[in-house]
């Protein structure tokens, strides 16, 4: 009888990487990482794990320290692919270099070597959950599935009991307004959409509103919570325009600066991430929470369960 697929993390606090294993009723491994002296990264799987003919399904995400956790999902899959698995499935909850499939020319940007080296590594297949940039495909060779978390962001909003008389939701920038579109929809709700201009790596200014008409709530969703200030500049645009009620929905909550700032000097209400990045801090605000994701699980589940 030929083994289960096992679903490998790189931390065992990792809910996302567990909960997906439990649903998926694989068995879950975390292998042992130790460091040189010089920061030289080795990845240690014990003999006795079986991966001879075996699919196995890496889960990590490459947030933080981007390199480091890439580094970590490279030399694994290698390391898999030499004990004989016959297939590896990378699940990317949060693709880091997915900004920058494009530079600022147009032209193919770095997660194109990204890309190279993931099937250089052995890795046979890519599964990701909100990319930034929905050309990231283009740049493998190898079958990417893209998935979207908007019916999730939908029953978040709902889950919230978030009044939604004289609500809006926002697309904070052009790349935001496909997904925002579709929970306007769902939840019958009118769309606003703002023109940002970028003018440094970590900085922008918001140079249009459009469809406002006087909203006194407003729901921003939008796919990443980095630095925090494009958040920071939505709000302030939005408290200037007259809405007294402000709730966020960020899929990936990175907060590379911390979240102490973005919660203290914003009119955010609320603000929502899903499990995709782990947020540590979390307990420490009440303005923060993390909304389940029974929908992009499901949709998980079938794509590893009924390969094509």
């Amino acid at each position: 009888m030929p083994l289960l697929p096992i679903c490998i993390a790189l931390d065992d606090q990792y809910a996302f990487a567990a909960d997906l294993a439990q649903q998926l009723r694989y068995p879950f491994y975390v292998p042992v990482i130790t460091r040189f002296a010089d920061g030289e990264l080795e990845i240690h799987v014990e003999q006795g794990l079986l991966l001879q003919q075996r699919h196995v399904v890496l889960i990590a995400p490459t947030a933080h320290c981007v390199h480091d956790e890439l580094i970590k999902i490279f030399f694994l899959s290698h390391l898999v692919k030499q004990r004989g698995a016959a297939k590896c499935t990378w699940i990317i909850p949060y693709c880091g270099y997915a900004r920058q499939c494009q530079d600022s020319s147009g032209n193919v940007g770095h997660m194109a070597a990204v890309a190279r080296m993931a099937e250089a590594s052995g890795i046979d297949e890519i599964i990701v959950t909100e990319p930034h940039d929905h050309t990231l495909s283009s740049l493998f060779s190898i079958p990417v599935h893209m998935m979207s978390m908007h019916k999730d962001i939908v029953q978040a909003i709902r889950d919230q009991n978030i009044t939604l008389n004289e609500a809006c939701i926002v697309a904070p920038d052009q790349g935001a307004i496909a997904r925002a579109r579709l929970v306007a929809q769902a939840l019958n709700a009118p769309l606003v959409n703002m023109v940002k201009e970028r003018f440094d790596t970590d900085q922008s200014r918001v140079l249009g509103i459009h469809g406002y008409t006087g909203f006194k709530r407003a729901i921003v969703v939008d796919d990443i919570l980095d630095t925090g200030r494009t958040a920071l500049t939505v709000a302030q645009a939005l408290f200037d325009l007259g809405v007294e009620e402000m709730h966020g929905i960020f899929v990936h909550g990175i907060f590379s600066r911390g979240i102490q700032e973005i919660v203290s000097t914003s009119w955010y209400r609320t603000i929502c991430c899903s499990p995709t990045v782990p947020l540590p801090e979390l307990a420490l605000h009440d303005t923060l929470s993390v909304f389940s994701i029974p929908y992009t699980m499901a949709a998980l589940v079938r794509i590893i369960q009924n390969p094509t």
